[in-house]
């Protein structure tokens, strides 16, 4: 639930922002279940660098807690985009995901890089 806008959408540009109430349920099997209640954040930005041939992507989820600080996160994702033949395309992807009370064992911080080939429906 929640409200969002299109506050560019052209051609070259798209930029979008959401918001609203969230409810987190996280069931761990290691330590016991958590629920809270958060805001949910999201913004989804896209540009064409180069028209039809590199595109600049970040999308950002943030879920702070409004009840402990500690139980929020973030998911983020920030690339490139490079359409080949037809509808394939090439992506080079930084994947963030924060954790601000992560199970025994995890860290708050995991990072990753995506090198994939894939098909745009």
């Amino acid at each position: 639930m929640g409200a969002g806008y299109q506050w560019l959408d052209t051609e070259r540009t798209k930029l979008a922002l959401e918001a609203g109430p969230s409810y987190v349920y996280t069931n761990y099997y290691t330590q016991a279940t958590e629920h809270n209640l958060a805001a949910r954040l999201v913004t989804k930005f896209d540009y064409w660098i180069w028209q039809h041939a590199v595109q600049f992507f970040n999308y950002n989820e943030f879920y702070p807690s409004l009840e402990r600080y500690e139980n929020s996160f973030l998911r983020s994702q920030l690339g490139l985009r490079f359409p080949l033949v037809d509808k394939f395309l090439a992506t080079a992807q930084w994947n963030l995901d924060w954790n601000g009370n992560p199970p025994p064992g995890k860290v708050k911080l995991d990072q990753t890089v995506i090198l994939s080939l894939g098909y745009r429906w």
